[in-house]
């Protein structure tokens, strides 16, 4: 009797071994399929709640590569022949080896609708019956895709040698932590700003891996000694995974070999580079990083800045209707940006909400451009005479099977009324101090819009055969679109008619905050 065999027949017997509540309907149950080959489950049993459970046990790395395809077929044959729920089907994995199966099986559980459950056993080396179960944990959902960590380290220099010598001490902590996927983008400040005392730039990303693995580069790094908080300590998983990044960086401890060192995340490199007047230089490519032959220079300088959906302030993407994990992803992603905005938030997601039932063909980009604080937004569209500083987005949507364009406006427009916030009004030094620092540290765009007489507004326009159909602001009532019926007026009529106080809103800023 082969060994595979052996176990199956043995697990039969002692389904308590693997779970508690199971019962066997049969041993290699027969699945025909009128359409493909027949199928044979291992052992299929009903849980405590009448459930089908598929058990599928391999012993070997080759054999657990097939194990994907057959738990997926066996599961739609249990659907096909007996039209159970989808919430009526469990599948458990049982595997003396997981090195070739735990990617897949991880990707599975993350991105299928199945229940899943995977367990390794260690086999009696000489009757070989299971003597040891233990359940297997899939790899975090954020190991399988590409995705920089938000914290980066950004170090800067007076010189382009003592970088250069840096780098080399970089690369050596970074092997010593064992960790393969980074990048390290050079960058050079504007050459004829001389107030720039370090005009030279380093900046390292690494791909976002696992608690655990921040854990042990953590560990590695600091031979044990470090100040890691624990995940209780938290809100949530996402608050405890970006302190364990800041605390990864902390741990390579090679700020001794620069001149000055930043907080370093992707909001901060986009203006360093969009607005400051920085250039990069060099880019060196590490793991992943170096061997996807696709991954152009402009893709990668994209997610360095967060425009992927890690940045809080910028997101930009694009899709076809057909692809439905890369739809699931712009949904997901560019609601990040959006979070301190709810006045766009919620219209934003009955848009794309509305979009997964439209059966046409189309094509869809987001741009958005969401600062921190839109009352610093308007002071830079003010000094700097750009209104491209000011929040805005845009959902571009084009069927391809019909001649029809719809696209979603989020802009900033004037209420008419005066605006009343202590920037433009008052001349007390203590009151304006206070009012720019809030700004800095907690910034309140619901408010603060309120207060300078300004409103977040959401626009629907509708184009057919070339022709606008429809072009109205809209809101929100009861989950439906619904047409606002109101006279906005643009920033550039705000401005004119509030020249005044504008001017000593301008002037109270930047007595607190001198412009860049």
């Amino acid at each position: 009797m082969q060994i595979e065999s052996k176990v199956r027949d043995w697990l039969s017997l002692n389904l308590s071994f693997i779970e508690a509540g199971l019962t066997l309907i049969e041993k290699e149950f027969y699945l025909p399929d009128n359409i493909g080959a027949n199928g044979f489950i291992d052992l299929l049993c009903t849980d405590i709640y009448n459930n089908y459970v598929i058990i599928e046990i391999k012993r070997s790395n080759t054999s657990a590569r097939q194990t994907i395809n057959e738990i997926l077929k066996y599961h739609s044959l249990i659907k096909h022949n007996f039209k159970a729920r989808e919430s009526e089907i469990k599948i458990i994995v049982i595997s003396t080896h997981w090195a070739e199966l735990i990617r897949p099986y991880s990707e599975m559980y993350h991105k299928v609708g199945i229940t899943l459950k995977g367990y390794k056993i260690e086999l009696d080396k000489e009757t070989f019956i299971p003597n040891e179960i233990t359940p297997v944990e899939p790899l975090d959902a954020i190991m399988i895709f590409r995705k920089f960590a938000y914290w980066q380290g950004f170090y800067l220099f007076k010189t382009h040698e003592k970088r250069e010598v840096f780098s080399d001490i970089l690369k050596q902590r970074v092997s010593e932590a064992f960790i393969d996927d980074f990048v390290v983008l050079n960058i050079n400040g504007p050459p004829k700003n001389n107030r720039i005392i370090t005009p030279y730039a380093t900046i390292v990303a690494f791909q976002r891996l696992s608690p655990s693995e921040l854990l042990n580069a953590i560990n590695t790094l600091s031979s044990g000694e470090n100040d890691v908080m624990d995940n209780e300590d938290f809100d949530d998983e996402l608050a405890y995974q970006i302190h364990l990044e800041d605390a990864f960086i902390a741990a390579l401890k090679i700020s001794q070999y620069d001149d000055d060192t930043e907080a370093g995340y992707p909001e901060k490199l986009d203006g360093v580079l969009t607005d400051q007047g920085w250039t990069i230089q060099q880019i060196n490519r590490y793991g992943i990083f170096e061997k996807d032959p696709r991954y152009s220079d402009d893709l990668l300088i994209k997610e360095l800045k967060g425009h992927d959906g890690s940045s809080k302030n910028k997101f930009v993407g694009f899709a076809e209707s057909t692809q439905k994990e890369r739809l699931n992803e712009l949904h997901r992603e560019c609601m990040n940006s959006l979070a301190h905005t709810p006045q766009w938030a919620e219209l934003v997601e009955l848009a794309l909400k509305e979009l997964e039932q439209q059966k046409n063909r189309y094509r869809i980009l987001i741009d958005i451009y969401n600062p921190d604080s839109i009352v610093t937004s308007f002071y830079f569209t003010l000094i700097k005479a750009n209104p491209l500083y000011l929040p805005k987005y845009m959902i571009f949507i084009d069927y391809l099977d019909i001649d029809k364009s719809v696209i979603f406006l989020g802009d900033i427009h004037w209420n008419q009324k005066e605006p009343i916030s202590k920037l433009f009004t008052t001349n007390n030094t203590n009151e304006i101090v206070d009012e720019v620092f809030r700004l800095q540290i907690d910034p309140d765009n619901f408010t603060d819009s309120i207060k300078m007489a300004l409103i977040y507004t959401n626009k629907k326009i509708i184009i057919e055969s070339n022709k606008k159909i429809y072009n109205e602001f809209i809101d929100i009532n009861d989950k439906l679109f619904v047409v606002k019926d109101v006279n906005y007026k643009s920033i550039e009529e705000y401005i004119f008619v509030n020249k005044t106080i504008i001017e000593k809103f301008i002037f109270n800023y930047s007595s607190v905050a001198a412009p860049l």
